[in-house]
């Protein structure tokens, strides 16, 4: 089950997104949509609860990175900047040897509950990732910025 947060065309452009929130509100809609009855408030703390929702999305989210990995760069090695890291508001840069979604994230976001929005930029050789994430130390969509491309 994928839900219509990561499967459907987004208006500010994002290819992949993980917000909890977003996914269960957008789960709970298609519950409604089965069970008119269904109040409002029950269908979003149902899908809140959902542990497999969350799994299936994470998994599909994951398997969506590792393909468009492998033909942005199928060589696997990436070279990655951040601006405005955390409450510092810091940057840097990394390189990074990845062949999967999961080791791509793991490589570059801090290791916390994380919010992202992932864009796909440019075409060809200039292709690249550009996330926007949120955490603790970084509440605010549109401040912390990672670039991924090919090393």
């Amino acid at each position: 089950m994928v839900t219509k947060a990561n499967s459907e065309s987004r208006e500010d452009g994002a290819f992949l997104v993980w917000d909890p929130v977003e996914i269960a509100r957008s789960h709970a809609e298609e519950m409604q949509e089965e069970n008119p009855e269904l109040d409002s408030d029950d269908a979003f703390n149902q899908a809140l609860a959902d542990r497999q929702l969350f799994a299936n999305e994470w998994d599909y989210l994951l398997m969506a990175l590792t393909d468009l990995m492998g033909r942005v760069n199928p060589n696997s090695n990436w070279v990655a900047k951040v601006e405005d890291f955390g409450w510092q508001k810091l940057d840097g840069r990394q390189e990074f040897h990845a062949d999967n979604g999961g080791d791509f994230l793991k490589a570059i976001l801090p290791e916390t509950e994380c919010n992202f929005k992932i864009f796909v930029r440019d075409e060809g050789d200039d292709q690249h990732f550009a996330i926007n994430n949120t955490h603790h130390d970084s509440p605010v969509w549109g401040v912390e910025w990672y670039y991924i491309r090919k090393a």
